[in-house]
Order: structure tokens, then C-alpha cells, then sequence
């Protein structure tokens, strides 16, 4: 019995109908019997999960088919992985094959030499054609435009001129943004879970991004898209700590552009999992329209979605009054909680671990139990001492200055790098360590404008911490404490006072 396979991927103009390729087909049928006749319409030949293919497959395994035709060997596979295990089910139950217009035949010895020959000129197009897609694809997008397809909610489908005055894809806010910017500022400024936001959400009626209905997964994946946010420095810290590749230089990040995260992925949204995925192959790019979410409320949101695990830094923990400040000592990156049921076994780990490029090797042996004691005793003596008192508080930086301090510092570990990685004479090394020394005066002048504006006093009152309660603690111990330090068993204070 002979067989006729075709497929189509898609039915688009210039595309050739499984109907024409079975006529074609049909012309070398050298029997008198109707050939079985195989159709998979919608499918692509990169893998071989295709209905009327592996239905002819089994019909082959059942010896009903003797030899098989096919408008085009890439028809079959475009794969010659997968191709080597279907001709090796061929040859096993002893079916030949025919390409109608290839002009070989496997019944010969030279149409089977002739197979892998084609085969490989077939994965080579398709592995070009890939690769030339990719790069269309990047080249779009690394001028920030919106690369095509859906707009996010609370957005729509725009156009803009852009410096070479073409009008190129972005986006353009709809009346769903005001239901955006809700959802971020409830998220972020109180201890709303997201399926208490989605409740909230579904009983005013609100739709959902695709559906009628909101859930976790949906809220997540909104609120951890960078397409929303005004993207300054800190955010760019954020996304560099992944390990992602961002396309626009540290001076770019203004806090007026959004951002785009591409990549296998698309966007930062992982669940339960998300410490353990590889966000290498992403890439971060400004784009060509103005965020709507201030960078300090997005960047709350996505501190409390990266897991119930993380200590996040977002100043509302619920299992400790140590949230966001608990640091490790050995890369600075934050701590992450065990899985423990009881809160005072809970084991200490740091997030460099899985989530960065240089895995940290710090292993802490201390329980959360622990440092809360030794924390709080010695919290509670440095209290005893200052109430009455006024502390200081200096503003920070600001973000242009962040962004030159930044700079300034990648500056001097690129000159210090190089006296490391090559072997410099003394000439050059003189030269090295006055541009630093340079760089270094930069840096402390950049560091002087901090204290430029007036500080904020208070007065210390009088506290019994351990009758507070746990957010009241949380706001106590950040008021005098700027970061705990936590290095295999040992434990470093770093006070405000």
C-alpha cells in the first residue's frame, strides 16, 4: 500500500495547498490501489507532534504501508535529528520513500546517499532563515520601538516618528491604564495578596487582560512587566542583577522611558520558580514611550512578588521584622527565607545562589530565630541609649548623580582590571593610577552633594520593643539600622546611630 503526506504550516498567500501537493503526489503512485492519504494542516515541521503524521507512523509500525510520497523532504522534518529517528522506523519495517520533486527514491543506494545530502541543506535553510527572523527581530527593537503584536493592558497600538522622521510602531495608553496604575499602587502600599487583588478586581467587573476573569498568574505577569514602569536607576540595578543583557547605556535611564525584557520568556514573570530560571538569553531595552508607573512603586511591587520566600525589601514582611535588611556578607545581594513551618527554624540563604550570574558560595548556619535574638538585644540596648535623642536622616542621591557615580565607579574597575589582566610596565601603570586617583576624586565629589539638602530630625521616643508588633518592629529597626550582615555563623550591625 502506498501513502501521500503533506502539511502546511500556514495558509497564506504564495503557500502550497496540501490539496496541490497531493495531486503532485499522486502522479508517482505506482499502484492500483487509492494511496492513504495523510493531511496536517497548521502545523510546523520543527518537531514531529503532528496528528496525521503520527497516525501515519503507527499505520506504518502496523505494516500497512509500504512506501511513502512526499510533495518535499522538508514536508516530513525540518529537522535531521528528528528526521534520523524517522528513517530509522522506515528502514526498520522496510518503506521506502519518494520525493516528488527532489528526484530521489530510497529504493536506490543513490537515492538513500542522496536523503542526508538534502537533509542537510534543509536544516541549514531553516536554521538561516531562524537566525535572520531573530535578527530582524532585535534590529526592531533596539530603538525601542514596540517589535508588533498585542498591546499590554492599558495600553493600545501606536504610532510615532522617530529621529530618522518614520513613523514606527509603540504604544499609546487606553482607558485601562487608570485600572493599571490601581493595581500597582494597592499592591505595592498595602499587604494585599494578588488573589485578593484579583477578587477585588473581578467583583467590580473589571476584565481581565484576555479573558474575562483576573487570577495570580495574570496580576503577576502585569505587575512584573518593565513596559509600565518610568525606568531610572534603581531600576536598572534591578534588571542588571539578573544577569540580563540591557541594550542602553546607565545615562539613558532617566526615569521617563519604559522597558521591554525580551526573550524566551518575554517578560520577568516566573512564580514559585523563579530564583532557579536563567534570564541570561534576555535582553532589556528602553523603549520609544514614556512610563506611567513611578520606579519606586514598581520596584515595591516586584520586591514582594519575587516569592514568599525572599526577606523582600518592601517594608511590610509578615514573617520578620528584619525585611530588607538582612544582607549577605559575603556579595551584599539580599536573604532569602527556608521553607521551614516553624518561623524560628527557619534556615538563611543568600539570593546570589541561583537568581545571579556568580553564584555566591555563603552558607549561613544561623536560623531566623537567631539572628532576631541577637539582633533585638542589641537593638534594644542601642534604644536605651539614644532615647531622647534626634537622629539625622540624609537624602539620597539623585538619579542623575546615581547614574555618574555608577559610571565613575565601572570606570575605576575597568582601569584596575586591566593592571590585573595584563602585564603593564611601570609606565603604564603610572598612568593607570593617576586616572584613577582622578576618577576616585570624582567620586568623592559626587558623594559631597549628598548631604546638600537639609536632613530630617527625629526625636527618639521612648520604646518597649518587645511589645510592638511586628510592623511597628520592622519600622523601629530600620530607623536604626541600616543593613545586618549575615556571614556563615557571624552577624555584623551596620547602626544608623
Amino acid at each position: 500500500m502506498e501513502a501521500i503526506y503533506a502539511r502546511q504550516s500556514l495558509d497564506i498567500k504564495d503557500s502550497l495547498s496540501i490539496e496541490t501537493q497531493i495531486e503532485f503526489c499522486k502522479k508517482h503512485c505506482i499502484g492500483n490501489e487509492e494511496p492513504l492519504i495523510y493531511r496536517d494542516k497548521g502545523f510546523s515541521g520543527k518537531n514531529t507532534k503532528r496528528p496525521a503524521f503520527q497516525e501515519m507512523l503507527t499505520d506504518i509500525k502496523e505494516g500497512k504501508i509500504e512506501r511513502v510520497i512526499i510533495y518535499k523532504l522538508d514536508r516530513l522534518s525540518r529537522s535531521i535529528i528528528d528526521f534520523s529517528e524517522i528513517w530509522r522506523i522506515f528502514e526498520q519495517e522496510k518503506v521506502s520513500l519518494l520525493s516528488a520533486t527532489q528526484n530521489f527514491d530510497t529504493s536506490t543506494p543513490m537515492g538513500k546517499a542522496m536523503l542526508f545530502i538534502v537533509m542537510i541543506f534543509a536544516e541549514m535553510e531553516r536554521e538561516t532563515i531562524a537566525e535572520r527572523v531573530k535578527d530582524n527581530y532585535y534590529s526592531r527593537i533596539k530603538d525601542g520601538r514596540w517589535p508588533g503584536g498585542p498591546a499590554p493592558y492599558g495600553y493600545k497600538n501606536g504610532r510615532v516618528t522617530d529621529s530618522q522622521k518614520r513613523k514606527v510602531p509603540t504604544l499609546e495608553c487606553d482607558k485601562n491604564m487608570a485600572v493599571v496604575k490601581e493595581i500597582y499602587e494597592r499592591y505595592a502600599n498595602t499587604d494585599i495578596s494578588l488573589g485578593k487583588m484579583a477578587k477585588w478586581l473581578n467583583s467590580r467587573g473589571i476584565p481581565c487582560i484576555r479573558s474575562k476573569t483576573w487570577g495570580s498568574v495574570s496580576l503577576a505577569k502585569l505587575l512584573h512587566n518593565p513596559v509600565y514602569v518610568k525606568a531610572d536607576y534603581e531600576v536598572y540595578c534591578y534588571i542588571k542583577s539578573f544577569g540580563i543583557q540591557i541594550e542602553n547605556p546607565v545615562d539613558e535611564f532617566t526615569g521617563q522611558r519604559a522597558g521591554m525584557l525580551l526573550g524566551k520568556r518575554g517578560t520577568l514573570a516566573g512564580g514559585a520558580n523563579r530564583e532557579y530560571k536563567d534570564y541570561t538569553d534576555m535582553v532589556f531595552v528602553l523603549a520609544n514611550w514614556e512610563g506611567v508607573i513611578l520606579p519606586e512603586v514598581w520596584l515595591e511591587a516586584n520586591y514582594k512578588l519575587d516569592g514568599n520566600k525572599q526577606i523582600g525589601n518592601n517594608g511590610k514582611g509578615t514573617v520578620t521584622w528584619l525585611t530588607g535588611l538582612l544582607k549577605c556578607g559575603e556579595c551584599g545581594y539580599a536573604i532569602r527565607l527556608g521553607t521551614s513551618k516553624m518561623k524560628e527554624q527557619r534556615a538563611l540563604y543568600c539570593s546570589g545562589k541561583h537568581t545571579r550570574q556568580n553564584a555566591c558560595k555563603n552558607y549561613i548556619s544561623l536560623r531566623l530565630g537567631e539572628v532576631e535574638e541577637q539582633v533585638e538585644r542589641e537593638l534594644e540596648w542601642v534604644i536605651e541609649s539614644c532615647q531622647g535623642e534626634s537622629i539625622e536622616f540624609q537624602p539620597e542621591l539623585s538619579n542623575a548623580d546615581k547614574i555618574e557615580l555608577e559610571k565613575t565607579e565601572n570606570a575605576i574597575e575597568n582601569l584596575i582590571n586591566t593592571i590585573k589582566e595584563r602585564e603593564a610596565d611601570n609606565t603604564l601603570i603610572s598612568y593607570i593610577n593617576k586616572e584613577i586617583q582622578k576618577l576616585d576624586q570624582k567620586k568623592k565629589e559626587i558623594l559631597k552633594r549628598m548631604p546638600s539638602k537639609i536632613p530630617k530630625k527625629i526625636v527618639i521616643p521612648k520604646i518597649n520593643f518587645r511589645e510592638l508588633n511586628l510592623q511597628e518592629k520592622h519600622l523601629v529597626a530600620a530607623s536604626y539600622i541600616n543593613r545586618v550582615i549575615l556571614s556563615e555563623d557571624e552577624i555584623k550591625i551596620e547602626w544608623k546611630v
